[in-house]
């Protein structure tokens, strides 16, 4: 629903989109519409990975061979359809105000 969203089209149930709202994706913007969806899997993917290189004697796993190519694969689709975050950017916030005091009148 995400990449739906990302690309203009609205949905009744963000955490459920119907076949019609699928379909309602142009055939020319297809490609683009799942190219989204699995950006948005492998960043999951890459959240949830335990990026762990073990080895026990002979037997060795390199899990983080797995987040290269998912991080790979990323970067193509970031560079293909332009869908690098935002840099963050800071600034400031000055208030000014004065406090004053109340005085009696007599």
């Amino acid at each position: 629903s995400e990449a739906l969203m990302e690309m203009g089209y609205t949905v009744a149930d963000p955490t459920l989109p119907t076949d019609a709202e699928v379909a309602a994706v142009p055939n020319s913007f297809r490609r683009e519409f799942l190219a989204r969806a699995e950006y948005r899997q492998l960043g999951n993917i890459l959240g949830n990975l335990a990026v762990v290189d073990t080895t026990v004697g002979p037997r060795s796993e390199k899990l983080s061979q797995l987040a290269e190519q998912a991080r790979e694969r990323r970067k193509a689709i970031e560079d293909k359809y332009g869908l690098s975050a935002p840099l963050l950017t800071t600034g400031t916030i000055t208030y000014e105000f004065a406090e004053h005091l109340a005085t009696e009148s007599e």
